[in-house]
């Protein structure tokens, strides 16, 4: 079986944390709207995202963006905070070390044998071929993401509660227990099981720690960054995801809604899977401060 395995030490157990990106969902996402097969859970967004960006230019990203294997992890830098922002995020794409770029440029074509036309100035100009870069990230951002970041990310910040819980109660086995049926811990080995892909490999974080990020677009699987000059980060699906883009509100039945009213009747039956107030809003289109108690 092809796996990438991460040896964690007592250190980089301790150095585990949580964290998500708007950067890497703009990446992803892309990457999203070039296989929509694919990622099928997400077509009503995809069907949205297709109209609102089709006058983009988006050459420089249709360059890196293979639909499937391995592309540079420059592109998705881990987020050094928990709630990073986006405009950050673009300076650190920005500032990526040009050598970084021309490496990871080479091994994403390398099983084509050549370096496309299009991605030669990566390699003979990486900080200028950065600025176009950026430009057409901030722009699809914009135009595809960004209206939907609130819902985004209350759904990823449910998922980090979650998880911590998960972790504060039972430990790093309860913590990676439901994260994803691909992912087993056992004796401070996290495996990942790549049958699907080639290739596996031994990682050994060497005191960095591990950094878990929820994506909404790495469903159904998952995804890992474990290059050289990263923290080794996996990325993996929240829960609620197939509920994201479901926008009417949960049919309360006429009993239940006499019973507590409309407001509590949507909220009790929207709590599956579990959520945060701010999710619960987002969902039923409420003010945070009106959800009422249950």
């Amino acid at each position: 079986m092809n796996a990438i395995r991460i040896h964690l030490s007592a250190l980089d157990l301790s150095r585990t944390r949580f964290a998500f990106s708007p950067l890497w969902e703009t990446v992803m996402g892309y990457r999203a709207l070039q296989d929509p097969s694919r990622f099928a859970i997400h077509l009503p967004w995809i069907l949205e995202a297709r109209d609102a960006t089709r006058h983009l230019d988006l050459t420089a990203m249709n360059t890196l963006w293979p639909a499937k294997g391995y592309m540079p992890d420059f592109l998705t830098p881990p987020p050094h905070t928990p709630l990073p922002d986006f405009e950050a995020e673009l300076h650190t794409l920005l500032e990526t070390d040009p050598d970084t770029v021309r490496r990871e440029v080479r091994l994403t074509f390398a099983p084509h044998g050549v370096v496309p036309a299009s991605a030669q100035p990566f390699l003979d100009h990486p900080t200028e071929a950065l600025e176009r870069l950026v430009e057409g990230v901030h722009a699809f951002w914009t135009a595809a993401l960004e209206p939907y970041w609130p819902r985004l990310r209350a759904m990823l910040e449910s998922d980090v509660l979650l998880r911590a819980r998960n972790l504060a109660l039972g430990g790093f086995d309860a913590l990676f227990r439901d994260l994803n049926p691909l992912v087993r811990f056992g004796d401070g080995v996290l495996e990942l099981d790549n049958s699907l892909c080639e290739g596996e490999g031994e990682v050994y974080p060497g005191g960095r720690g591990l950094l878990l990020m929820p994506s909404a677009f790495v469903w159904p699987r998952w995804n890992s960054i474990t290059g050289e000059g990263w923290q080794p980060t996996l990325a993996y699906t929240p829960r609620g995801v197939a509920n994201l883009w479901s926008s009417q509100p949960p049919q309360t039945g006429q009993a239940l809604e006499l019973l507590l009213g409309r407001s509590r009747a949507e909220v009790l039956l929207s709590l599956e899977p579990p959520s945060s107030t701010l999710e619960i809003a987002h969902r039923l289109k409420l003010a945070p401060g009106g959800c009422p108690s249950t």
